[in-house]
């Protein structure tokens, strides 16, 4: 089992150009940010937007092939849309039966399986229910049942957790990596949120300007992000530069005329590279470090969020960087927009790696 695209859609202004692949037994997450053609990918996978050109394959299977295509409902594919798409006069039984159903699928089998999805999701209580009167939470899961119920060979689901609040995600959150982990199926999920999709994730496409900038395991693209939206996903520092080397020590120098210091690498001189340095192994201070950190930066903070028990700070000095520091340490700091700031790290905390 495997889906293989390469595809090309144009909408009015817009190029999603991309290919890759999902092998068998992994869970692929697509990331990227508004407007990157996520949403587009989905409807030209099920059938629903036209390609200009490209193909499809699923288990073998063309699905499409330029405009010859494959009609939506005999692709057997399981799709959950961020607007879930449920009947509202039916019931929630009725809802998750239905994909069977129309498959030519016996009212008993189809009843049988859809009961089976509800009671896995937690929700078989709302069986008889309206599908009018759910909340965007229960009408999220009931979607998730009526794609699984289905037996697809390729499950997609596009911002599953979108409708649930703060609270009630990670429990969902951990209830489909379950599910998903047991599906023996192709999956695919589209996210923008930086947890799910590190938490759900065998390997990550990173999508942009609609073309698939990265692919990688999680930890290959928080260990070497090739991107800018690909460096946020993973909270890292990401700068663009040249290395530069001499007899006594390595240089990258950015973009903006900055000369980072880093330890020994066996990078050519001339090199151009990515260099990346955590939020958490950035040091601030209010005067110029007395420390044996190699690199040290004067600049302005430019803006000061909480965020989970961390306080992260957004500066410009010479490049633009974010560092995580304690809530007792910005206190200390005193830190407010456009307080001058030392920012300063170690040259061992500095990741050097070709473009």
């Amino acid at each position: 089992m495997s889906l293989d695209v390469s595809i090309q859609v144009q909408r009015s202004s817009f190029t999603l150009d991309t290919s890759f692949s999902v092998a068998p037994g992994e869970i692929a997450v697509i990331v990227g940010p508004n407007g990157s053609g996520k949403s587009t990918l989905v409807s030209a996978l099920c059938g629903l937007t036209p390609l200009a050109s490209g193909t499809i394959k699923l288990n073998g299977r063309t699905l499409t092939h330029n405009r010859t295509t494959v009609a939506p409902r005999d692709r057997r594919i399981g799709a959950v849309f961020q607007d879930r798409l449920l009947f509202p006069r039916m019931t929630v039984l009725q809802n998750v039966a239905f994909g069977r159903r129309a498959l030519g699928d016996s009212r008993k089998n189809a009843g049988r399986a859809a009961h089976h999805w509800l009671e896995r999701l937690g929700i078989g209580a709302l069986a008889a229910r309206r599908a009018s009167s759910l909340s965007g939470g229960e009408a999220q899961r009931v979607a998730l049942a009526r794609a699984l119920a289905c037996e697809p060979d390729l499950l997609v689901l596009d911002e599953p957790l979108s409708a649930l609040d703060m609270q009630a995600r990670p429990e969902l959150r951990r209830l489909l990596g379950e599910i998903l982990a047991s599906f023996p199926g192709i999956k695919l999920v589209i996210t923008h949120d930086p947890l799910e999709a590190m938490a759900l994730a065998d390997r990550l496409l990173v999508l942009e300007s609609g073309t698939i900038a990265q692919i990688g395991t999680p930890e290959a693209i928080r260990q070497r992000p090739r991107g800018a939206y690909a460096a946020s996903l993973v909270g890292v520092n990401l700068i663009r530069g040249v290395l530069r080397r001499d007899a006594t020590r390595s240089l990258v120098v950015t973009e903006q005329g900055a000369e980072l210091v880093t330890a020994s690498t066996d990078l050519a001189n001339d090199t151009p590279v990515f260099a990346s340095v955590h939020p958490r192994a950035i040091l601030l201070s209010r005067e110029r470090p007395a420390t044996s950190a190699r690199n040290a930066f004067a600049g302005s903070v430019r803006a000061v969020d909480q965020l989970d028990g961390r306080v992260r700070v957004l500066m410009d000095a010479g490049p633009a960087w974010t560092a995580e520091i304690t809530p007792t340490a910005a206190a200390e700091l005193d830190l407010t927009l456009d307080t001058s700031i030392w920012v300063s790290f170690k040259a061992t905390e500095l990741t050097v790696y070709p473009r």
